[in-house]
């Protein structure tokens, strides 16, 4: 099978009513990121692809276990729906996903997925906020404002004390890292 029929298997979990952030829009942003990096002579394998399309498909607010969730789905699509990886690409793609509970890789392949999936934190400030007010609003049912305002100042302190959490390619540390890093100030002083 390939990859744009991946693509459009996965499109339906994307557009779940609850998905404010989390939805087509953010899969399509990475897929173009990848699609760039592909452009600018860089090897992006089909289990990256992969990765991508499915690190997210398992979406549920409440739930601590959606990247396992998400990469357990996967494994069971590649069988039922004959997607043909074998079984050390699968491996490879379900650590890929399990890489971005943390956004820490722990094989070279998740770090470009991991860039793509923090790109939003380096868009334009217009775009970055927007980004962020998505991001509470999807949250916001199953969390009081405070609640998120918590979780929000947690997780900008937590990238801001470890910044090579935030990216872990040497184009990603180049051209976004600054940008990620100051919006992510400006935004903490704006709570």
């Amino acid at each position: 099978m390939v990859i744009k029929d991946i693509y459009n298997f996965v499109i339906p979990y994307y557009e779940e009513k609850h998905r404010v952030f989390h939805n087509k829009n953010h899969l399509d942003l990475g897929l173009f990121m990848l699609e760039t990096f592909e452009r600018k002579g860089e090897n992006i394998s089909d289990v990256q692809y992969v990765a991508w399309l499915f690190h997210d498909i398992v979406y549920k607010l409440d739930s601590k276990t959606n990247e396992e969730d998400s990469a357990a789905f996967f494994e069971v699509c590649n069988k039922e729906q004959d997607f043909g990886f074998e079984d050390s690409e699968v491996q490879k793609v379900k650590q890929i996903i399990l890489d971005t509970k943390k956004h820490k890789s722990t094989i070279e392949d998740s770090k470009i997925v991991l860039d793509v999936d923090m790109h939003s934190l380096a868009l334009p400030w217009h775009s970055f906020i927007e980004n962020r007010q998505k991001v509470e609003k999807e949250y916001s049912a199953i969390y009081s404002d405070e609640e998120i305002k918590n979780g929000v100042l947690d997780f900008i302190d937590t990238i801001l004390r470890d910044k090579n959490m935030i990216f872990h390619t040497s184009f990603y540390k180049e051209y976004f890292l600054d940008i990620a890093i100051e919006n992510l100030q400006k935004y903490r002083e704006m709570l």
